[in-house]
């Protein structure tokens, strides 16, 4: 997933292509969770809620086909790395309610000193933090052509994640930025990543030394015969 990910975006991009037509004088009602591992890669389950006009919009045009949905996300985020293979949408007709999952890979993206790190985009405002979940809303206003949204967001960090908080919070570049423990493997993986690359470091040192000090013998002139 791309590294800039902005939760609501992925949200509306993926249900509510027929949202702007639904004017029925009630916001569209988004839930959704962002369940995160160690690696930064991610599940994402996005329920929406839609009014009856709204919905029975968006279940001709997309309900019936959600292969549609799946080719649009792609498309919007041609740059990410959705596992199409996980996707699957749910519905329940009687409440007006549908249900996208999908796996991602890199939804947090890595930084220069280790952590972790999901951007966030600027309206959206933390409502509450207990342990690894993290709650956001994100509302989008009504319009001429769009009732508005009410967005709730959960993101779950993965098992034994420490220094969560927000960076450059209310910004253009606000981040939710923590860290995760390396496992056994990992740690050894890091460590022999680091010692190749100060062996090699070490090797061009004392290549260049020995040059310098054995420069190479200048042939001498060729006799002629």
């Amino acid at each position: 997933m791309n590294a800039r990910l902005y939760l609501s975006c992925l949200a509306a991009g993926s249900l509510l292509a027929a949202a702007p037509f639904q004017l029925a004088a009630e916001p569209v009602k988004v839930a959704a969770t962002l369940r995160l591992d160690e690696h930064g890669d991610g599940t994402l389950e996005v329920q929406e809620h839609l009014a009856a006009i709204g919905w029975r919009i968006w279940e001709e045009v997309y309900g019936n086909h959600p292969d549609l949905i799946l080719r649009n996300m792609k498309r919007q985020y041609a740059s990410s790395q959705l596992d199409g293979t996980s996707y699957h949408l749910d519905k329940d007709e009687l409440n007006r309610n549908a249900t996208a999952h999908l796996h991602a890979l890199a939804i947090a993206a890595l930084q220069k000193d280790g952590s972790l790190a999901i951007a966030l985009p600027k309206p959206i405002s933390l409502v509450s933090h207990t342990g690894p979940e993290w709650i956001f809303d994100y509302n989008i206003p009504p319009s001429k052509t769009f009732d508005g949204s009410e967005q709730i967001f959960h993101v779950i960090l993965p098992v034994g994640e420490s220094e969560a908080h927000i960076q450059y919070p209310e910004s253009a570049d606000q981040q939710l930025v923590f860290r995760v423990r390396q496992s056994g493997a990992g740690q050894w993986l890091l460590l022999l990543g680091i010692l190749a690359g100060v062996v090699g470091v070490v090797l061009v040192g004392a290549s260049a030394m020995v040059s310098k000090q054995n420069p190479p013998a200048m042939a001498g002139p060729v006799k002629p015969a």
